[in-house]
């Protein structure tokens, strides 16, 4: 009987990269942005979930983005930058909740003092 011979050179894989900060960011990122569904009906709880989320994404992007600095794979930038624009969209939909609450405050002040 012939036998099989498998060669297996391990000397060239990469190590494994540990993207953690990314990931936390992109998940509380993605959660943020989740958050406008599940709170759309109360400016208060998209405001405190999307500016949660936000704050903890983009902190987790930068600190990723800086690990990664000198790294070679682009695809670890990638995950962190990616973090980073998720939690800039979630800062931007907070500061939107602010803006539609102080305006429907203004608003109801104006009907009122008609």
């Amino acid at each position: 009987m012939a036998q099989l011979e498998v060669i297996v050179d391990v000397g060239d894989t990469p190590e494994p990269q540990h993207d953690a900060f990314a990931i936390v960011g992109i998940i509380f990122g993605t959660v943020g942005v989740m958050g406008i569904v599940l709170c759309c009906c109360s400016p208060i709880l998209t405001m405190l979930t999307s500016g949660f989320c936000g704050l903890v994404a983009t902190g987790c992007g930068v600190i990723a983005n800086k690990q990664k600095s000198d790294s070679d794979h682009p695809e670890s930038r990638t995950l962190a930058n990616t973090a980073v624009a998720l939690g800039i969209i979630n800062l931007l939909i907070a500061l939107l909740s602010v803006a539609t609450m102080f305006l429907g405050m203004l608003y109801y002040l104006f009907l009122i003092l008609q």
